[in-house]
């Protein structure tokens, strides 16, 4: 419809085609049929709902089996326009007329009924809205071209922003990202198969709305035939075999292609989805047809699922979209706000003064900032959840390759790390569990002879400690075979003979050496050498450790340490002379003054502290950092027991000067990495102060001695 007619004619009919497609689409479960007509500007100045909002909030409880969208002429990527947006959706759903209008937040006038024993194949519904009534044209005279208006040309259709383009893809691959889960999900927990296709179904069901609102008609061409695979084995879930979930799986894979092309240049160049849609028809066809089961128990009335809604709405959570560079200031802001109020409460100038009401107001100012600290500091925290499912798709697809049978546990999905952490573990992850599946589980017939279960078991686990990030990859396989990994170093180049009598732990330590890999060839999963290096750069550039223990035919787990260097932590200020040092608070255990009669020396000349029942080596740091001390006798000045996951050693300082809010700032470029440290801080004087890092500490003494005792 032309714009010069769209004023003079804004109220006059226009038509629904029904056509099986639009037939399909209605569940029989849905009892009522409704044409809803909202004014989109108007109804975002009401409600506060942006569009996108407005159509998850319908699809929650119900279908929207097709839809239009009328606009005036007013230039779109302004916003929302001052004239109507006219949206007009053919919806059906199980809520009758007493509950319609409160679900769908409009007045009944804005509410037509359409009589759905009534639609058939090749009818049309023409809506008057001036009349406010509703013509159902059947089949015959539909064929024989009764008059109607055509529906709207592309011209009459809203242009559509980017904004709007920006939204619906976090949105869809989100959406998508949840369905792939479930579907990885359904042999991991056979017995719920049924849950997750239900889940898969109303995800994929939310994606094909979303598209259709935006008027991508090959995005919800597909989605609709997965939806249609879904329904059906939803019902028949002993039907859906791993090729059933493949297709569904390379549904998802095409349609995520098509979201990175219109992320890039604005165009949808989805791939040819023709073959795909045959294959996903092909299959539907030959499950034979849908014989829904009758679920037990009572069956819900229209108001009690509309409660039920509510109730899940409302506990959703309101999440705005923050640039991380504004994050990243506020970080920064907050970081110089712990250190002013440091400088101004602890100022020398008013030391011996008695200021009551100065102590207290200084008291709750610091309350304030620490509240304040924790709330910036969790905005920029992200769970792994997203992360660590992505890995299940992953495994599923390595599994089908390899021919091996493997299963993926995750745990500690909920923990919460960084944003700048999430974006950079995602490879080391990937190549951790390629390295797994190709060198460490074996084959079903392996497993069997070494009286292990057909499947094998990859454990991604996630969680806090010591106030690091601690990120565990395990695997139930062969274990690593350190005669085959010696001699082929050696084959390489990367070790002398000489240098061939090492430890069990440094003869694992030299599969992260650039180049190296025992496999013979070379395959498109592995066998380049370039995996396990790429892992410990990447957790270099964290300032992290990578650390790995197998057992021979018993596994193998690789370990990532990874500090929390984009924080402001709670630390103990110690001094070594005229130096000051930083111990994060957590990898503290005490702290304490020794005995003479507690301190022994052994034949190496290493020296060891007794505590607690155990023997642990002393660190003298100005040894370490060449810094002159106060005290040399150990009895003379204070012992700091702190731990590096299961290593323990006593610090060995002149002083504690107390506790201390730490803002971790990176060392400069221009020093590049220092040994032990992971950053520095400014102190309450102005001075700068270095934070030590334990574990590399440890790991440095450790080279130099024979190793620490394990917790």
């Amino acid at each position: 419809m032309d714009s010069d007619h769209a004023s003079d004619r804004e109220n006059t009919e226009f038509r629904f085609a029904i056509t099986p497609h639009i037939l399909e689409t209605l569940p029989p479960s849905h009892e009522f049929v409704y044409l809803l007509t909202y004014d989109l500007a108007d109804h975002a100045a009401r409600t506060g709902d942006s569009p996108v909002t407005l159509i998850r909030n319908l699809l929650s409880t119900g279908t929207i089996a097709d839809a239009w969208i009328r606009a005036t002429p007013d230039d779109l990527f302004a916003g929302l326009p001052d004239g109507p947006l006219r949206y007009i959706a053919l919806y059906s759903t199980i809520l009758g007329p007493d509950y319609i209008a409160y679900a769908a937040n409009l007045s009944q006038d804005c509410i037509l009924a359409v009589e759905k024993n009534r639609l058939s194949g090749s009818a049309a519904i023409v809506f008057d809205s001036a009349a406010r009534s509703v013509t159902l044209i059947p089949s015959d005279s539909a064929e024989t071209g009764q008059p109607a208006p055509a529906p709207p040309d592309d011209d009459d259709a809203p242009d559509i922003t980017p904004d709007m383009i920006e939204q619906y893809i976090l949105e869809s691959d989100d959406l998508l990202e949840k369905t792939e889960h479930h579907l990885c999900c359904i042999p991991e927990t056979p017995e719920k198969a049924g849950e997750h296709l239900a889940e898969a179904l109303r995800l994929i069901h939310s994606f094909k709305g979303h598209s259709g609102l935006l008027g991508f008609r090959d995005f919800e061409q597909l989605s609709h035939k997965m939806e249609s695979l879904l329904e059906y084995f939803r019902e028949n879930t002993g039907n859906c075999d791993d090729a059933i979930r493949t297709l569904l799986l390379r549904g998802i894979d095409c349609l995520r292609e098509g979201l990175s092309a219109l992320s890039g240049d604005g165009s949808v160049p989805l791939p040819d989805i023709g073959p795909l849609v045959q294959m996903m028809d092909d299959a539907r066809t030959a499950a034979g047809p849908s014989e829904p089961k009758q679920r037990p128990g009572k069956r819900r009335t229209s108001g009690e699922i509309l409660r039920n809604m509510s109730a899940r709405l409302s506990i959703d959570r309101r999440d705005i979209r923050v640039d991380l560079e504004k994050l990243d200031a506020m970080v920064n802001l907050v970081g110089e706000l712990v250190i002013a109020e440091s400088t101004v409460t602890k100022n020398p100038d008013l030391k011996g003064i008695p200021l009551d009401n100065f102590e207290r107001s200084a008291h709750n100012l610091r309350r304030i900032i620490s509240d304040l600290r924790h709330v910036v500091m969790s905005a920029r925290m992200v769970p792994l959840a997203k992360t660590f499912r992505r890995m299940n798709r992953l495994v599923h697809d390595l599994s089908a390759r390899s021919g091996k049978q493997i299963r993926l546990r995750l745990i500690g999905e909920e923990t919460e790390v960084d944003k700048t952490v999430i974006e950079r573990i995602v490879d080391p992850l990937v190549h951790l569990i390629r390295n797994s599946v190709d060198h460490g589980i074996e084959s079903p017939e392996g497993r069997h002879r070494s009286g292990k279960p057909g499947t094998g078991t990859i454990t991604l686990e996630a969680g806090h400690e010591g106030g690091e990030v601690l990120i565990r990859l395990s695997d139930d396989g062969r274990g690593l075979d350190r005669e085959k990994i010696l001699a082929r170093a050696i084959g390489q180049g990367l070790i002398s003979d000489d240098e061939a009598r090492l430890t069990g732990q440094e003869t694992d330590h030299l599969i992260f050496e650039p180049g190296f890999s025992t496999s013979e060839d070379v395959t498109d999963v592995s066998g380049r050498g370039i995996g396990l290096d790429v892992v410990r750069q990447n957790i270099e550039k964290l300032k992290g450790r990578t650390e790995v223990e197998s057992t021979p035919d018993r596994g193998t787990t690789f370990c990532l340490r990874i500090p929390l260097t984009l924080a402001v932590i709670d630390g103990m200020l110690i001094r070594i002379g005229s130096a000051c040092f930083t111990i994060p608070l957590l990898s503290i255990r005490k702290s304490f003054r020794p005995h003479r009669r507690q301190i022994t020396v052994t034949m190496s000349g290493h020296e060891m502290v007794h505590i607690h029942n155990r023997l642990l080596p002393v660190i003298r740091l100005h040894r370490l950092y060449k810094i002159k001390p106060e005290h040399r006798a150990l009895d003379a000045g204070i012992l700091i027991h702190v731990t590096s996951g299961p290593k323990s050693v006593c610090l060995f300082a002149d002083d504690i000067i107390g506790h201390h809010q730490t803002v971790i700032r990176g060392m400069p470029e221009y020093i590049g990495s220092a040994h032990g440290i992971s950053g520095c801080t400014i102190l309450d004087h102005g001075r700068i102060g270095l934070i030590l890092d334990i574990g590399h500490i440890i790991d440095m003494v450790e080279k130099q001695s024979e190793g620490l005792p394990q917790q």
